[in-house]
C-alpha cells in the first residue's frame, strides 16, 4: 500500500521525493477487489522489478506514471484480497538510462529508512520485532527494509501491516500484507518465495 509523509531527517532528496509520490497510487490498492476467499498460491511476476513471488489469489494489476526526482518513473501495482489479507506488491522503475537509475541502484540504507518511517503515517505505529518473519530470507545481493505495524480502529480489531522495502537495480520496490490478523504461513510465503528473474 501506499505510503505518504513530509521530509525525514538525513534522507537523501531523491529519497524524499520518492516517498512522496508513493500516495498518488492509493486509488490504485482502493479498487483493488476481493479475488478468493481461499488460499490459492500461483506465481506472480513483478516485470519492472525483476522478480517474481507467490501470490494467494489472482492478482489485478494497474500501472502509471509517475513523477519521482523530476522524473518520469513507471509504477506497477499487483494486488488482491484473500482470507481476510490484502496481498500487494509495488514496483517504481525510473527511465531508462536515466540518472535516477543509478541512484536507485545504490539507494542507501538511510533512504530505506525514511521510505519505512514514512509508513507509519500510512499503517499506523511499530509493532514488535522489525525483522523478517519466520523463515524468510531475502535473495542474495536484495537489500530490504522491514517494519511491521498497527492501526488502531474505530470499533474492533486493530488493522496490522507486514511490509518490506527494497531497493534493486531495476528501482523500488514494496511488499505489503494487511489484515485484522496476518497469517505466519501466508506471510511466509509470500515473502519467502520473492526470487530475481535472471
Amino acid at each position: 500500500m501506499p505510503i505518504h509523509s513530509g521530509p525525514h531527517r538525513g534522507a537523501p532528496h531523491h529519497a524524499r521525493r520518492t516517498a512522496r509520490v508513493l500516495p498518488l497510487l492509493t486509488c490504485l490498492l482502493l479498487t483493488v477487489g476481493a479475488c478468493s476467499p481461499a488460499l490459492d498460491w500461483r506465481d506472480a511476476r513483478l516485470a519492472g522489478a525483476g522478480l517474481s513471488l507467490l501470490f494467494p489469489c489472482k492478482p489485478q494489476s494497474q500501472s502509471r506514471v509517475v513523477e519521482v526526482a523530476g522524473q518520469p518513473w513507471s509504477a506497477a501495482l499487483l494486488a488482491c484480497d484473500a482470507a481476510g489479507m490484502t496481498f500487494a506488491a509495488l514496483a517504481l522503475a525510473p527511465p531508462p538510462r536515466s540518472e535516477s537509475s543509478s541512484q536507485a541502484a545504490g539507494l542507501p540504507a538511510q533512504a530505506m529508512d525514511g521510505l519505512a518511517q514514512d509508513a507509519v503515517a500510512r499503517w499506523g505505529p511499530l509493532e514488535g520485532a522489525q525483522a523478517a518473519p519466520a523463515g524468510v530470507r531475502l535473495p542474495d545481493g536484495v537489500q530490504g527494509r522491514w517494519t511491521r505495524h498497527a492501526r488502531a480502529a474505530a470499533s474492533g480489531p486493530a488493522l496490522r501491516t507486514q511490509a518490506l522495502f527494497m531497493a534493486t537495480p531495476q528501482g523500488l520496490v514494496q511488499l505489503s500484507v494487511h489484515g485484522e490478523r496476518l497469517s505466519d504461513v501466508a506471510l511466509e510465503n509470500f515473502f519467502g518465495q520473492l526470487k530475481v528473474m535472471p
